[in-house]
């Protein structure tokens, strides 16, 4: 009767662990956004380091709009400097990436593609491609030229619902149901 029990609680245990459908955290790290700075002899795109976050860092992805909305504790780890300058800037205050930086996302580690940061309000130049902009608790990747969208891979879709990241709006759910 006591191997029934702990057979039992072993096979509970197991079924509680696995009701997270939020993915481990060496899983969530394969997901990486990282800052692209010009250099200033070369003038190519130089990656940083270190990325500016990771799967780690996301609550949720709302794919239709590409906002993806931060942990309390990676905003915790990243305080909003309020400045008049954001104004002029543009870009993302979390992320403290403005232009003429750009950015690149990498999911296990092969770069799946690379866009800009919102240019100034001053500046006459829009980029074509993906861009960051500001979203609150978060940023939102958006795309002004269908032809050059490159944010909509299946291979991240893929990822983020298995990793429990991917959120979908009411719009796409009345579409299913």
């Amino acid at each position: 009767m006591k191997v029934v029990r702990i057979l039992i609680t072993i096979f509970l245990v197991s079924i509680l662990a696995s009701c997270n459908n939020r993915g481990e955290p060496e899983v969530l790290e394969k997901l990486e956004y990282y800052a692209l700075r010009r250099g200033e002899e070369s003038g190519e795109w130089i990656r940083d380091e270190e990325p500016l976050f990771t799967g780690n860092d996301i609550l949720d992805y709302e794919w239709e709009s590409h906002t993806i909305t931060f942990t309390d504790a990676f905003l915790a780890k990243m305080p909003i400097v309020e400045d008049n300058d954001y104004e002029v800037l543009n870009g993302s205050k979390i992320l403290r990436l403005y232009y003429p930086d750009r950015f690149s996302v990498y999911l296990k580690n092969e770069e799946i593609y690379m866009g800009d940061v919102e240019p100034q309000a001053f500046i006459s130049f829009y980029p074509g491609g993906p861009i960051i902009k500001n979203s609150d608790n978060g940023i939102m990747i958006d795309c002004m030229n269908d032809e050059l969208d490159t944010r909509y891979d299946e291979g991240l879709s893929a990822f983020l619902e298995q990793v429990g990241l991917l959120k979908w709006t009411q719009i796409h759910a009345i579409y299913i149901a």
